[in-house]
């Protein structure tokens, strides 16, 4: 990888393809990939990128900032993995509480229903 993590100099994002090693031997990393870790990212972190005119553009060290991110994210999976439960355990608390299942079909146990028994009888 021939990635100076010091380095802020901007350059097109689409001539890291050839700048970071794909993990597909004999193959470059995608121009999509990177696109999309600069849209979406991956694993809750995206590559800082800038817009300017039609181009988007990145920096070494914001792509070596990406990765040292990353490189972080898969050594505490520990964490990672108690922060998802209870991320699931507060949806389906919230789902419950709206009368909503697992699969967001109503169960028809709402503790909370939107415009109140007072609205149907007023009616």
């Amino acid at each position: 990888m021939n990635i100076d993590k010091h380095c802020n100099q901007l350059r097109p994002l689409n001539e890291y393809t050839n700048r970071i090693p794909s993990s597909r031997p004999g193959k470059r990393l995608n121009r999509t990939t990177l696109w999309r870790w600069a849209l979406k990212g991956c694993r809750g972190i995206k590559l800082e990128t800038v817009l300017a005119g039609s181009g988007r553009y990145t920096t070494d060290a914001w792509v070596a900032s990406f990765m040292a991110g990353l490189s972080e994210g898969s050594t505490d999976k520990s964490r990672s993995k108690a922060s998802r439960k209870a991320l699931q355990r507060e949806q389906q608390r919230i789902m419950g509480r709206f009368g909503l299942g697992a699969d967001g079909r109503p169960t028809g146990t709402s503790d909370m229903e939107p415009g109140g028994d007072s609205e149907r009888e007023a009616g």
